[in-house]
């Protein structure tokens, strides 16, 4: 199985969110249903570090998969401190093991988080073997789905930004919850984070149902996790900017 530089990877990667084109879509998919078949495992979630599900494949759950995906996005985050403290950049998996279900947490390209639901049916050795193949499959995906962002970057912003005044407009005549969730959801594809945030305390002050509520929750623990990291980061390069 051949392997391209991480390192290279990981730079072109780790750059802003991305939109998946169909053709993207439909090889994660393909490759997805592949390694179901080969490993023996339950279900896959393709999950981006903001907590978004991005697609999944197998057998469904009983939860929701926007409560899984901010639990996995929230896992990863917390584990990045601690892989800080023993001198790592960033742990590139992740194994819970439960009594009946156990949950395999990959990194895909720095970008993603492949999260892989499996029982005693198969092994934890036959997971990570195929787990391993297809990170790297996702990654080379997500290396093209990069490159054909680069080619309309104007077009997606202007497309995401025509919903936005749209939802804006609507609510101003009628506020909902979850149309204001929405508009959260918008900003934070864009990386406006403040504006998010903003959307989020405005939508959970609209009386959400129950399920909206789950979900600006979990969104806005993921972007003020989020933010501290940014505002850790800046406050570092700060202090070696002020090194002699």
């Amino acid at each position: 199985m051949s392997h391209r530089s991480s390192a290279v990877s990981d730079a072109a990667l780790r750059q802003g969110r991305m939109v998946y084109y169909e053709e993207h879509m439909v090889q994660v998919d393909r490759v997805l249903a592949e390694f179901l078949r080969r490993s023996g495992a339950r279900s896959a979630y393709l999950i981006d570090k903001d907590g978004h599900l991005i697609t999944k494949a197998g057998e469904a759950g009983d939860f929701h998969p926007d409560t899984i995906s901010a639990l996995v996005a929230g896992a990863f985050a917390a584990t990045k401190e601690m892989a800080r403290l023993l001198g790592e950049r960033e742990f590139s998996a992740l194994f819970h093991q439960g009594e009946r279900d156990n949950i395999q947490l990959s990194l895909v390209g720095d970008r993603a988080i492949l999260t892989v639901l499996f029982d005693d049916s198969t092994t934890l050795g036959m997971v990570r073997l195929y787990s391993e193949e297809l990170t790297q499959k996702l990654t080379d995906t997500m290396l093209k789905a990069m490159e054909r962002n680069k080619e309309k970057p104007a077009t997606v912003s202007q497309e995401y930004g025509k919903a936005a005044e749209a939802l804006q407009q609507a609510n101003r005549i009628r506020p909902d919850a979850r149309a204001t969730l929405t508009l959260g959801l918008i900003h934070e594809r864009l990386d406006q984070v403040d504006l998010a945030l903003d959307a989020y305390r405005a939508a959970a002050a609209l009386e959400p149902d129950r399920r909206t509520a789950g979900l600006i929750r979990a969104h806005t623990r993921t972007l003020v996790q989020r933010r501290i990291e940014q505002d850790i980061a800046q406050a570092l390069q700060a202090e070696a900017g002020l090194d002699p």
